[in-house]
């Protein structure tokens, strides 16, 4: 028991780390250097005692009692010989400065703390704060400066089915993504059948509205790793992906793949009869060829059947936990868009594959450019999005998640925001005093 309790004791003290605020205060950093495990253990230490705004509410409560059972909390999870200080400061403005009033107070010990002690802070707003956030609107400029607005398809297709979702329909997905994603789009378009997704690569409007552009639009496909495929098209099931990729780079797409192999499978539950071979129906399976295929046909080559590497070899080789880039966490604090801070990759393509399609060459060879969202692992990228130039034009981009069921929505939006960058408009219509800053001290009794 006492090496499981000492055991416990390394893992919250290894991983503790500081929190920069820089609206409000600079802390200064904590005297152990903290890497990129530390500070995301950090974050998630922080908000795991804010659960349910259990945090925020004793702060900004004028009672003691739910102070009083944070502190218990701390005492109950924290090992015996650890030591802690949390401290709740109102922030104030007196005369254009920043003053820091101690307001609430716990500890569990009342010595100096020892050496090599870290500390963490967090910045709070009330409960009773009325705050509004306004996304910009994705969308660019056009020819003679006239302001053009992307528009979000989510595949929603009724009759077909999604595999490497477990737990989830392509249809529960796509009405999640639908809420997530719709505030950041002038125009967002459920494709409900496959018979509105061949309208789609037809080019075909669905809403008739005119702000819905089918030029250069963003697809998401909820289907993991199958996608939809039209009545006119299960026929030549295997060279759907390359006419899907040819119709992405003509359109300008940014086909997004929410998790596992793209286009390891096709589906259409009124024209397939087959299945998966793991009991899913209505589905044909393309495997390697799904993925090569849709790469040809971005890069404007017919389809050869060529065949890339194995999902097997990818988890084998490629797979492990991965992390998420400086830039993609800078996201997610800006967005307030928090997927899980660990993820598992068990699809991840490999660059060497990747160079064939000229797909990880310099910038300047104007070929394809890529945007990671997590730090590569051994040459395999378990999530970028790659863009296709041609002559210096944009002509389709890939938005590839391998990582491992279930399905994390979140590292696909987050993903989607990283590369067109809206801005949140937020505005305050609150009085002044409604910010307050909270810092935990942990140190170690006996430490050297």
């Amino acid at each position: 028991m006492l090496r499981t309790v000492e055991a416990l004791f390394m893992v919250v003290i290894t991983f503790g780390a500081m929190l920069v605020v820089t609206n409000y205060v600079y802390i200064p950093p904590p005297r152990i250097t903290s890497s990129i495990g530390q500070q995301e253990y950090a974050q998630d230490l922080l908000q795991r005692i804010d659960e349910n705004k259990a945090l925020t509410n004793a702060v900004f409560s004028e009672s003691n009692e739910g102070w009083s059972s944070i502190t218990k909390t701390l005492v109950d999870i924290l090992p015996p010989n650890v030591v802690f200080n949390i401290t709740a400061y109102k922030i104030s403005e007196v005369s254009g400065t920043l003053r820091y009033i101690s307001v609430k107070n716990g500890s569990n010990f009342n010595g100096v703390f020892p050496s090599g002690s870290v500390s963490v802070s967090y910045v709070m707003t009330s409960p009773e704060v009325t705050v509004t956030q306004t996304p910009e609107k994705i969308g660019y400029k056009a020819a003679g400066g006239k302001q053009m607005y992307t528009t979000l398809y989510i595949l929603n297709c009724a009759d077909a089915n999604g595999w490497w979702i477990t737990g989830y329909t392509g249809e529960s997905l796509a009405l999640d993504a639908y809420k997530q994603m719709s505030p950041y789009f002038e125009t967002t378009v459920l494709v409900n059948s496959t018979a509105d997704f061949e309208r789609l690569l037809n080019g075909n409007s669905l809403t008739g509205s005119p702000d819905e552009n089918v030029e250069g639009a963003i697809i998401i496909n909820t289907f993991g790793e199958c996608v939809p495929i039209p009545e006119s098209k299960v026929s030549t099931y295997m060279e759907f992906t390359n006419y899907l990729g040819k119709r992405t780079a003509l359109y300008n797409w940014t086909w997004v793949s929410i998790v596992g192999y793209p286009f390891y499978y096709v589906s259409n539950t009124a024209k397939i009869s087959g299945d998966n071979s793991w009991g899913i129906y209505g589905m044909s399976v393309v495997a390697e060829r799904g993925l090569y295929g849709f790469l040809d046909g971005l890069e404007g080559r017919d389809y050869t059947g060529g065949v890339g590497p194995s999902p097997g070899s990818l988890e084998t080789n490629g797979g492990g936990v991965v992390y998420y880039t400086d830039i993609l966490k800078e996201d997610q604090n800006y967005y307030g868009i928090y997927p899980g801070h660990q993820q598992t990759a068990t699809r991840p393509l490999p660059k060497s594959y990747l160079n064939s399609f000229n797909m990880v060459l310099p910038k300047d060879k104007n070929l394809v450019e890529y945007t990671n969202i997590f730090l590569p692992n051994d040459d395999y990228y378990a999530g970028a999005t790659w863009t296709h130039k041609s002559g210096g034009v944009t002509k389709g981009s890939f938005l590839a998640l391998g990582l491992a069921r279930t399905p994390d929505l979140k590292v696909a939006i987050i993903g989607i925001l990283a590369v067109y960058r809206p801005s949140i408009y937020r505005s305050d219509f609150s009085v002044t005093g409604t910010t307050r800053i909270v810092t935990l001290q942990l140190g170690q009794l006996g430490a050297s």
